[in-house]
């Protein structure tokens, strides 16, 4: 029996990407690496640090671990100065907010289990902080995605198994990291051109999430 629902953030529950991309194209230009949305893009779902190794290999950059550390902080607080005037509830992706109602009103706990360091700001900013009983920190965590640990984690917190959670993610990271957690696995596509069979569920949008028929499905298998 299902019993929760670990969403990851960005891409799920909002879209902050362009506000990465833009706070990531401030900081690598002050080392003069002009970084594309099509470069970025390619870079879905890595934590912060992993982030900037990714554009620094692109570029065939090397800087000392020191150095990363000191660019990737920057980064967050420009990205941090940008959630503060660009982001409100406004920013939920479509049909999310009624998806959550309709999973508390069915006493399903919720966990987000991102790679952001700043979601607890961001729930807070589109106002659905409310909503989640965990929020895994991912500085607790030593393996990114597509590693399973984030989302063992937030399972875990949850005093749940792993099988009595449902996941749902956008990027083939997170979905690898799903399936590995042996968490039943929903993918949103955004229309994406990926290998989404290895999902369990497929979706193009969260427009077209269907909790009710979501459960049926997995109660089911």
């Amino acid at each position: 029996m299902i019993k929760g629902l670990i969403f990851d953030l960005d891409g799920v529950i909002t879209e902050t990407a362009t506000l990465h991309y833009q706070a990531w194209k401030q900081e690598v230009k002050k080392i003069n690496l002009d970084y594309s949305e099509k470069q970025n893009s390619s870079l879905k779902g890595l934590n912060r640090i992993d982030t900037l190794k990714a554009i620094l290999k692109i570029f065939n950059v090397n800087l000392d671990e020191s150095e990363i550390l000191k660019m990737a902080n920057s980064k967050n607080e420009i990205y941090k100065k940008l959630l503060e005037t660009e982001i409100s509830e406004k920013n939920i992706l479509p049909n999310i907010k009624e998806f959550l109602i309709n999973a508390k009103q069915k006493n399903l706990k919720l966990a987000i289990a991102s790679s952001s360091y700043n979601a607890p700001l961001i729930l807070k900013k589109i106002n659905l902080y409310h909503f989640f009983d965990f929020i895994v920190d991912p500085s607790t965590i030593n393996n990114g995605k597509p590693d399973p640990e984030i989302f063992l984690k937030a399972a875990k917190e949850l005093n749940l198994k792993p099988e009595q959670t449902i996941g749902f993610e956008d990027a083939i990271a997170g979905v690898k990291g799903l399936k590995a957690a042996k968490i039943n696995a929903v993918a949103i596509t955004h229309k994406e051109n990926e290998n989404w069979a290895i999902a369990d569920l497929v979706y193009e949008s969260t427009s077209d999430l269907d909790l009710d028929f979501i459960l049926k499905h997995f109660s089911k298998i």
